[in-house]
C-alpha cells in the first residue's frame, strides 16, 4: 500500500479513521468505493482522522481511502451570485439537470466559474435610485 492510498481502519457517522495513509493535515481525501469527499481533521501517529462531507452509510472498513493532495476550497467571483450551491460548491441547479432532485453520492461537479454557463468576469452595473429627503 502506498502513501497515497490508504484503507479505512473504523467509521462513526461521518467521522472516518483511516491507516496506511500519510496525508497533511486539512487535505482532501477521496473515501470508500464510492470516493466520497472528506477531510483529514487529525492525524495520530499512522492513523488520520477525515471528516466525510457526504452520507456514509453503506461504507466500512477496508475500503480505499485516496489523497488528492489539495486542500479544500471555494471559487469566489461574480458566478456565485446566480446559483445555488451545495456545503462543498456543487451547482445544485446543474446537478439537478443530470439526475433529477437526489444527488448520487461521491459525485463531482464542475465549480460556479468554471460551469458551462458563460459570463463576464466583471460584476453588472449597479443602479443607484436616489431618493430626497422630505422637508
Amino acid at each position: 500500500m502506498s502513501e497515497e492510498n490508504g484503507l479505512i481502519y473504523r467509521i462513526s457517522g461521518p467521522v472516518v479513521t483511516a491507516v496506511g495513509i500519510s496525508p497533511r493535515m486539512y487535505e482532501v481525501v477521496r473515501v470508500g468505493d464510492e470516493g466520497l469527499m472528506g477531510e483529514v481533521i487529525e492525524l495520530h501517529g499512522d492513523q488520520s482522522v477525515i471528516q466525510v462531507y457526504e452520507e456514509t452509510s453503506g461504507v466500512g472498513p477496508g475500503e480505499p481511502v485516496v489523497r488528492t493532495g489539495q486542500t479544500l476550497s471555494v471559487k469566489l467571483g461574480p458566478g456565485l451570485l446566480t446559483q445555488i450551491y451545495d456545503g462543498i460548491q456543487r451547482p445544485l441547479e446543474d446537478l439537478e439537470e443530470t439526475m433529477g432532485v437526489f444527488i448520487t453520492r461521491g459525485v463531482d461537479a464542475e465549480g460556479p466559474l468554471t460551469s458551462r454557463r458563460s459570463g463576464s468576469s466583471t460584476p453588472p452595473p449597479r443602479s443607484v435610485t436616489r431618493s430626497r429627503a422630505a422637508p
